[in-house]
């Protein structure tokens, strides 16, 4: 009698699931947005059970931030690094920060990343209370050069609000380019134009904040 054979099954452990998941999930991101992604549709694209996804993520709230520094962790802090190693160099670190959007990310991937950062805070949408989280991630990102941009030394906070200011700048020449309004090296050629104006006009002196205070 013929020996029966035995089909193979390749088993994950409990890291390779979850990166089999992460995986997954960004995929679905990729070609669907962010409303695509669920609980049931990622167990059904992983062809895995509902009751393994809640293993490994216990709500939807948990799933949506992991799947966003699963995307765009590692984008966020070569960024950031940009920023620290030339935080007297502004420009060199936006052009960086340019390549790294419209080079490196996939045209899905990046919608998913504005869809993110421009999703109204709601307390009760899971995906408004992660757009908050990667908002106040993008506001890190360039903080370090902030002061040699503006010409004063700023607090933290002052640095962090300012920078997330300067990220909308480069957002809206990003925005340009999808538009089809301008070409990639126009947007950012007229970008780092506003950037030069900025650090080299008149001074201002101290943001609004710190003039009320006295400080």
């Amino acid at each position: 009698m013929a020996e029966k054979k035995t089909a193979k099954r390749n088993y994950l452990n409990r890291q390779q699931r979850r990166q089999q998941l992460l995986d997954t999930a960004a995929s679905i991101v990729d070609e669907q947005g962010w409303s695509g992604l669920t609980m049931i549709s990622l167990a059904e694209r992983a062809e895995v059970s509902r009751q393994l996804i809640y293993q490994h993520f216990t709500a939807i709230d948990e799933l949506l931030l992991e799947t966003i520094k699963y995307l765009f962790g590692s984008l966020y802090q070569d960024s950031q690094a940009d920023f620290n190693q030339q935080p007297s160099d502004i420009e060199q670190a936006v052009q960086a920060q340019h390549r790294h959007y419209h080079e490196d990310l996939s045209a899905g991937r990046v919608r998913a990343l504005w869809t993110i950062l421009f999703t109204p805070y709601n307390a009760n949408e899971p995906i408004a209370k992660a757009a908050r989280m990667i908002r106040r991630l993008s506001a890190d990102v360039p903080a370090a050069a902030i002061p040699g941009l503006v010409g004063v030394e700023l607090a933290d906070d002052q640095r962090r609000q300012i920078g997330f200011m300067i990220d909308m700048l480069f957002w809206g020449s990003y925005s340009l380019v999808s538009d089809g309004e301008m070409d990639e090296d126009s947007a950012l050629e007229l970008l780092l134009w506003m950037l030069r104006r900025f650090k080299s006009g008149e001074s201002a002196g101290l943001p609004p904040a710190f003039r009320k205070s006295g400080k």
